[in-house]
């Protein structure tokens, strides 16, 4: 009989260290696939991400709001040229110079006009290029998540301890593998906030920018273009927060194979990260412009 409940007790234990390897495995590969997935996004410029979308966008700027720019253009021309001919006595006194400064400007207009967006995507190619290296870096982190956890070490951590101490653990588990999903919900929700909100940002392009042609509304496309460059760089910091994430990871899962260790301290120190990451990653994009001085 002894031996009956012995055999029933190694079988139970045995399960119970396999359920909890498989949680953990799945835990783990949750947290990775979320970094893989979110650097991706937070790599791709506003035509990468989605193609159609940004041609529904291009397609509005270049059709609706191109016409209203180009409006704004020629009612700054003639108040520009109104201006010329009263400061310098109706017109009676002729000075070349102001004139070739006029028909500079309405060329520079009609520039701007009809290269909106490849004005804009420029700052999205300026930080891309920065993101490349730390891109590899990031790809590291994530492919070292995916690996770091040993079956046999697994074994060996839990090996010793008691049916009790393994049921806690894997309902622990089980409520922190609920949890997760929900945190990659909230870190989805803000990589795609992002790339919406530079979409949108996007849409308006030629309005601000055609003012950069006028000293008295010059400010409005100077904001616009820093408004540009933090979406292009929230990309960046989004990627460091994802790094920083995946190697603090990593010393958590090194915490768990460690001889004094506590498991379920440290798992619940990877629900802990996940939360600090989706918070980072909403505040990436006010750091942003705080950094661009956008408002």
């Amino acid at each position: 009989m002894s031996n009956m409940t012995e055999q029933i007790n190694e079988w139970v234990h045995a399960t119970l260290v396999d359920f909890i390897g498989n949680q953990l495995f799945r835990i783990v590969g949750g947290a990775a696939d979320g970094v893989e997935w979110a650097a991706g996004y937070a790599l791709q410029a506003p035509h990468e991400w989605n193609p159609e979308i940004f041609t529904t966008i291009y397609t509005i700027g270049t059709t609706i709001l191109r016409g209203v720019a180009g409006s704004i253009l020629a009612l700054i021309l003639i108040i520009d040229f109104i201006q010329m001919i009263t400061a310098k006595n109706d017109g009676i006194e002729f000075d070349v110079a102001i004139y070739l400064k006029w028909i500079v400007k309405a060329f520079v207009g009609l520039f701007i006009i009809n290269n909106t967006y490849g004005i804009v995507l420029a700052g999205f190619d300026l930080s891309s290029q920065a993101m490349g290296d730390l891109a590899n870096l990031v790809s590291g982190s994530y492919d070292d998540l995916s690996t770091m956890i040993n079956p046999y070490e697994l074994i060996a951590v839990f090996e010793e301890q008691s049916i009790g101490q393994l049921l806690s653990l894997l309902i622990q588990l089980l409520i922190i593998s609920m949890i997760m999903p929900i945190l990659n919900v909230v870190i989805r929700i803000a990589v795609y906030g992002r790339l919406f909100e530079t979409l949108i940002a996007m849409s308006l392009a030629p309005i601000p920018l055609i003012t950069l042609v006028s000293a008295e509304h010059r400010a409005m496309g100077m904001n616009y273009i820093k408004v540009i460059l933090a979406y292009a760089f929230q990309g960046f910091l989004m990627m460091v927060a994802l790094a920083i994430y995946s190697s603090l990871i990593g010393n958590i899962i090194t915490g768990i194979f460690a001889a004094d260790g506590d498991p379920a301290t440290n798992l619940w120190g990877i629900v802990m990260l996940s939360v600090l990451l989706g918070f980072a990653l909403f505040k990436v994009g006010s750091i942003s412009k705080s950094v661009f001085g956008a408002s």
